[in-house]
């Protein structure tokens, strides 16, 4: 059953925000958007702001903009037009436009406090999403669940918006009525009808097949259940089973493992792979199936897998680790795994630097100490070592914790896959995946790095 148009029905999760940030293009569904939240935040006493991107890639973007901007002024709202600036790519040129599009929408909110962000999307884009999947992936693809009408977004470690989408149950015909009924017009983007691009030609092609664009949109509300039931099966395995050690080398109990359903025991596992070789996306399912149906090592999306008969480990391959890093009070992802910053600079600490802990192991640990099957040395030389002036070392994964800081250096663990966008369905696998590295290193103790050895502090 499709949701009414009344705003507050539409708004009715969003009232609990003061200030809400709105993406508006100036075509159809953002002016409906926008027509929608002026009315109802007027009421209500909720302040927005319109927000629109001019990418600098069509004549005519400015213009746009500008005519945003007028709407606006004449519905009382503020606006603002941020400017994609800099060469463009020439190739992936609509990927890195929708990156920096988040990107300049983040920043401006983290900017202004504003926590939410309402896009425009409609039933329309998530039946195209869903059928531009589909064509690419096998029927078992976690993405086949669509957008999400929530998704947290996360452009660096020091501001997080949650990006919502109201339509997203509406079709676009239904909203372009109702401007047409107020006497608001719209701007059509002239890519809209460049086949060039899939979106373009699935739109096409739904258009002409209404039935099966609905029967996307039921199959799409079905997986979203099952990926949302999924990744709380999986959140609570993490919660409860896995064990964090030094180096963030992480320990799965694999009788438990073997217990849950194939589906979950391979998220769960793909989740973590993801954190812990700092990778973007998740490892292939059918690679980690076949990984974890064997027994031994293996490696896969730069992660070592041992697994005996009581356990399961994985932990960074000591392989195409990142570089040296300098670091500022800008956060810095070191090798996809860990958000290094200054937090303090009183000049007390005047070069913060993150070498590639390999090329520094041997100085930091003095002898060889085996830790749950593995070498000290060769744990440590996948960490970073953040160090001084003085010399002193500390590494991240066992004085720091995600979330705290030890001196002038804070540090977070990067979340993998569901670092940037994490879409409502997998929430319960961010918490955990979060919660992890926040625990105290198994059992109950931290390990400090020094110069000369590693020692153990059972009282921190």
């Amino acid at each position: 059953m499709r949701r009414s148009l009344d705003p507050d029905r539409l708004f009715a999760e969003l009232s609990e925000f003061e200030h809400l940030a709105v993406a508006v293009s100036g075509g159809s569904d953002s002016m409906a958007l926008l027509t929608f939240v002026s009315d109802w935040s007027l009421r209500v006493g909720v302040g927005v702001t319109a927000l629109t991107v001019d990418h600098g890639l069509r004549p005519g973007s400015r213009r746009e903009a500008d005519y945003v901007a007028e709407c606006c002024r004449h519905l009382g709202i503020a606006h603002h037009t941020l400017y994609w600036d800099g060469e463009k790519p020439a190739s992936g040129l609509s990927d890195a436009a929708r990156g920096a599009r988040y990107r300049l929408l983040a920043r401006f909110c983290a900017e202004h406090a504003i926590t939410a962000l309402l896009t425009g999307h409609t039933r329309d884009d998530q039946a195209e999403t869903i059928y531009m999947r589909l064509k690419r992936s096998a029927l078992s693809n976690r993405g086949l669940a669509g957008m999400a009408f929530e998704t947290r977004y996360r452009s660096d470690p020091l501001s997080e918006i949650t990006i919502y989408r109201p339509l997203l149950c509406h079709a676009r015909s239904a909203l372009r009525a109702m401007l047409v009924g107020k006497g608001v017009g719209w701007i059509d983007d002239p890519t809209n009808d460049n086949t060039a691009y899939e979106r373009v030609r699935a739109r096409s092609l739904l258009a002409q097949s209404p039935d099966f664009a609905e029967d996307l949109i039921q199959y799409g509300r079905c997986a979203g259940r099952l990926r949302r039931l999924h990744a709380c099966q999986a959140a609570d395995f993490i919660e409860t089973h896995v064990r964090v050690g030094i180096g963030d080398q992480l320990f799965l109990p694999r009788a438990a493992l073997r217990a849950l359903a194939e589906p979950v025991a391979v998220l769960t596992v793909q989740a973590l792979m993801s954190v812990v070789g700092g990778r973007e996306h998740l490892p292939p399912a059918r690679k980690v199936m076949a990984v974890l149906r064997e027994s031994g090592r293996a490696t896969l999306s730069r992660v070592i897998v041992t697994q005996d008969d009581t356990t399961v480990s994985l932990r960074r391959e000591n392989r195409n680790l990142a570089g040296e890093i300098t670091l500022s009070s800008a956060p810095q992802l070191w090798d996809g795994r860990y958000f290094l910053w200054l937090n303090v600079c009183d000049g007390r600490v005047p070069t913060v630097r993150c070498l590639r802990s390999h090329e520094t192991a041997d100085a930091v640990v003095s002898s060889a100490m085996p830790l749950e099957g593995h070498n000290v040395k060769q744990v440590l030389a996948t960490q970073p070592m953040v160090f001084d002036a003085s010399g002193d070392f500390h590494d991240p994964s066992g004085s720091f914790h995600s979330g705290t800081t030890v001196g002038s250096v804070s540090c977070r663990h990067a979340r993998g896959a569901f670092e940037r966008f994490c879409p409502a369905f997998d929430l319960p696998l961010l918490d955990a995946i979060d919660g992890l590295f926040t625990r105290k290193l198994h059992p109950d103790t931290v390990k400090h790095v020094t110069k000369d050895a590693v020692w153990e502090d059972s009282n921190v």
